[in-house]
C-alpha cells in the first residue's frame, strides 16, 4: 500500500518534497514536472534501481467523464531530455501491464493525498493507456479510507 510521506533527503535537494512511497513493494513515485505546453504530467516508477517514465494526461474524457489517462509509458520524451531518464525495455507484455496498473495505483495515491492537503476529496480516476481497459479508482485498490500518511503534511 502506498504511503504519503516526507521524501528522504537523498532523494531530492528541496527540503520540503514529499511522494507515495510502498516499502513494502520497494516501490515509489517520482513527479518530474510537466511536459511544456500541453501540460500533461511526467512521471517515473521507480523501483529496483530501475525508473519507468510516463506521461499522464490530466485532462483526458472516457465516456463523457473526465480522467488522467497514461499517454506513454516507458518512454518519455520530456523525462529523457530534462531528466535524463531513458526508456524502460519491459520483459514482455505482462510487465508492462502490471507495472502500468502500479503506476495508476501510484498516481491515484499521489492525487489522493494531495487533495486531502487542500481539504477536498477528489473522485479522480487514472484510465491505463491502452485502449478499452477500464479507468481505475483509488478503492479499486484497496484504498477505502485514502491514503495513509506519517505526520504532519504541510
Amino acid at each position: 500500500m502506498f504511503r504519503y510521506e516526507r521524501m528522504p533527503s537523498d532523494l531530492t535537494y528541496r527540503s520540503n518534497a514529499w511522494y507515495v512511497v510502498d516499502h513494502d513493494r520497494g516501490v515509489w513515485l517520482e513527479d518530474l514536472g510537466t511536459n511544456g505546453p500541453r501540460g500533461h504530467r511526467v512521471f517515473a516508477l521507480c523501483f529496483r534501481g530501475s525508473r519507468i517514465p510516463f506521461e499522464v494526461d490530466p485532462s483526458a474524457e472516457v465516456d463523457g467523464a473526465r480522467v488522467h489517462q497514461i499517454t506513454t509509458f516507458g518512454t518519455s520524451h520530456a523525462a529523457a531530455f530534462t531528466h535524463g531518464v531513458g526508456e524502460y525495455a519491459f520483459s514482455g507484455k505482462d510487465e508492462a501491464l502490471a507495472m502500468e496498473e502500479l503506476a495508476a495505483e501510484a498516481v491515484l495515491a499521489l492525487l489522493a493525498a494531495k487533495g486531502a492537503t487542500f481539504g477536498w476529496s477528489p473522485d479522480d480516476r487514472v484510465q491505463l493507456g491502452t485502449g478499452g481497459r477500464p479507468a481505475h479508482q483509488l478503492v479499486d485498490f484497496g484504498y477505502p479510507d485514502g491514503v495513509p500518511t506519517d505526520g504532519e503534511i504541510s
